[in-house]
């Protein structure tokens, strides 16, 4: 993986940071912590994990499936986890390996 990526990724972070400091707000949404997890995926307008993984292997075997189908489905995985933060921040260290991939294939392809 070429190290600009990580390098502009840092470079956006310190950018935001600079402009509105270290921000601290909840990665989810509390109220629908220990509910079901339909509920937490409503409220972000996200297919369920179940869903979502169906949709995954739907397009797999299409072969019609994106990046951003993968994308999708891992935040909606993460979104899942509830209020589980090792299982979020997996989830989210995921989330981002896809997002890295998917930049790493413009850079490849223009696309």
């Amino acid at each position: 993986m070429p190290n600009t990526i990580l390098q502009e990724i840092e470079k956006e972070r310190e950018r935001q940071i600079e402009i509105w400091g270290v921000q601290d707000f909840p990665v989810l949404t509390p109220q629908y912590y220990n509910s079901e997890s339909f509920y937490m995926t409503d409220h972000y307008d996200l297919p369920t994990e179940h869903f979502a993984k169906h949709i995954l292997e739907h397009r797999l075997n299409n072969d019609t499936l994106t990046y951003m189908d993968i994308f999708v489905e891992e935040l909606c995985e993460a979104v899942s986890t509830q209020s589980d933060s090792a299982a979020l921040r997996k989830e989210l260290v995921q989330c981002a390996a896809v997002v890295v991939a998917m930049i790493e294939a413009i850079d490849r392809n223009g696309q």
